[in-house]
């Protein structure tokens, strides 16, 4: 199978995309978005909640804010009958939005709706500068997808469609599973139709990290001093990592993957992390089984992992390394923390 190259621009605008508060790789990889633009390979523009856990908002601007960009907007999907969009606990969100812990002053209150956001920060973007990142369902792309010219009055002209036709350079999903035909991967089921639907019609170029990618790299033991620093403190609280609730321990780290690709692509520092595959047409059968077509004409691709690529324990240690690197312009900590 031949390889498709993968290049990644000289520092990518990044829109976060997270089911927040069911794993904490979710905040591994917020962690190395803020790491990677401290080193500026990429800028974050805001992130995107798909969960809608009363502390949700709140977690995610602890983060930005430990890392010393507390203005990001953070935008949440509204509630839909049909659908849940509070699957699992908050084993951490809720430590991480408590302002005796660490800074936070966004809200779920305060925050805007996600395709409002979502359409207000490609409205104002450089054609063809945008690189989404989604490491949950997909929910709120696909609310960004359908909406109509005008939405909400927001006085856009464009439809979603258009919008990312036009902004969109690149969707990274951390979502599907590309080796087991017979496997309904998590993130694809939590809002099936929207993935069937993205997978469809979404006008660009969509890049998939399938479970079985993130599956065997492991990572967050590294992590220190949850005391005063939030996302440490995650990985401690989470219930399903190596360590168990109360311990820091490693975790799988799917989403982590998605974020290295939308940075770098297939390379780090000129070593092949893995292989894009040839153009296919994807699609998503009724209970969330990857259909895979090659496609001459397609811009579907999937990660693959094959020697003599990295192994996973070297990829795991460049994770590592980010996830565990110091904000460069550390945030305010709670006075508590300051005394």
């Amino acid at each position: 199978m031949l390889a498709v190259p993968l290049a990644a621009s000289a520092c990518p605008a990044i829109i976060f995309d997270t089911d927040y508060r069911s794993d904490c790789d979710d905040v591994g990889a917020l962690a190395m978005v803020h790491a990677l633009q401290d080193t500026g390979k990429v800028t974050l523009l805001g992130a995107i909640a798909t969960t809608t856990g009363p502390h949700v908002v709140g977690a995610i601007d602890a983060v930005n804010t430990h890392y010393g960009r507390p203005d990001l907007p953070i935008g949440v999907v509204a509630p839909e009958e049909g659908l849940n969009t509070t699957l699992n606990s908050d084993d951490f969100a809720s430590t991480l939005a408590n302002p005796q812990n660490f800074v936070s002053h966004q809200t779920n209150a305060t925050a805007p709706a996600s395709t409002a956001l979502y359409r207000r920060l490609l409205h104002a973007a450089p054609d063809r500068s945008i690189t989404i990142v989604v490491v949950g369902g997909q929910t709120a792309i696909h609310r960004l997808l359908i909406s109509g010219a005008d939405h909400d009055g927001d006085a856009i002209p464009r439809t979603g469609q258009q919008l990312v036709a036009a902004k969109v350079r690149e969707l990274v999903i951390m979502g599907g599973h590309f080796t087991d035909p017979g496997f309904a991967e998590f993130n694809i089921c939590l809002d099936l139709k929207a993935a069937q639907h993205i997978a469809r019609e979404w006008p660009g170029r969509v890049i998939y990290t399938g479970f079985e990618i993130g599956e065997e790299i492991r990572t967050g033991a590294a992590l220190t001093h949850p005391e005063t620093n939030p996302v440490a403190r995650a990985y401690e609280r989470y219930c399903g990592t190596t360590g168990g609730a109360g311990v820091i321990g490693d975790r799988q780290s799917w989403d982590q993957t998605a974020v290295l690709i939308a940075a770098v692509g297939d390379k780090w520092n000129g070593r092949t992390l893995w292989k894009i595959s040839p153009p296919q047409a994807i699609e998503f059968d009724e209970i969330g089984r990857a259909l895979i077509t090659p496609s001459t004409t397609g811009n579907r691709h999937f990660i693959i992992q094959s020697d003599p690529l990295m192994k996973h324990t070297e990829i795991a240690a460049i994770i590592s390394e980010l996830m565990t690197a110091a904000p460069k312009t550390p945030g305010p900590r709670p006075l508590q923390q300051s005394r």
